[in-house]
């Protein structure tokens, strides 16, 4: 099961710092039009043609530069702003031994920035962030953190293999869990 994350209030800035932008150069080139229809100098007609179309090349180039600067922000901020997916491990059993979380993990591309939630009874089971070497040999000895709360949001913050335990039941139920996780 997989859902959009909740609410991520820098892209939410940026988005809306990028739409500012846009509404503030179109306001100006439409302000800058409406100026130049309205200027009438005391010359001849065809003179006058000439400036006209002159400062309606030179308005329409501010125009075209206000909307390449902000394609060019979207391009080079847009890419960063993917959004994480949120994945629930176990999907239904949650965090549980009834489930080969290996096989359930393998058929997910993860992501930087994306959220695992782990739901599970914490009177029974806990989550134990380990090493490969606490993987293989379910050991919690030294982790990188142990939550107990039974509803734990981990957000994967940087690419490689990320190893999970419950150090109840990893040795006798298998109840581990290795998640590959790449750059976007």
């Amino acid at each position: 099961m997989v859902s959009k994350p909740k609410h991520f209030p820098m892209r939410n800035h940026l988005a809306h710092e990028i739409t500012k932008y846009n509404e503030l150069a179109s306001h100006k080139c439409k302000e800058t039009q409406t100026q130049t229809h309205t200027k009438h100098l005391p010359i001849s007609v065809e003179t006058h043609f000439t400036l006209h179309n002159s400062s309606e090349m030179a308005r329409l180039g501010k125009c075209f530069l206000n909307v390449a600067a902000v394609v060019m922000m979207s391009v080079l901020i847009l890419p960063s702003l993917s959004y994480a997916a949120t994945y629930y491990v176990g999907d239904t059993y949650g965090w549980s031994y009834n489930i080969d979380l290996d096989s359930w993990a393998a058929d997910k591309t993860f992501y930087v920035n994306d959220v695992l939630v782990f739901t599970y009874d914490n009177t029974y089971h806990n989550v134990v962030s380990v090493d490969a070497n606490g993987y293989n040999t379910c050991s919690a000895n030294s982790n990188y953190g142990v939550f107990t709360s039974g509803n734990d949001e981990i957000t994967l913050t940087s690419a490689g293999t990320w190893y999970f335990i419950c150090s109840y039941h990893c040795d006798f139920a298998n109840q581990k869990m290795a998640v590959t996780v790449y750059s976007p």
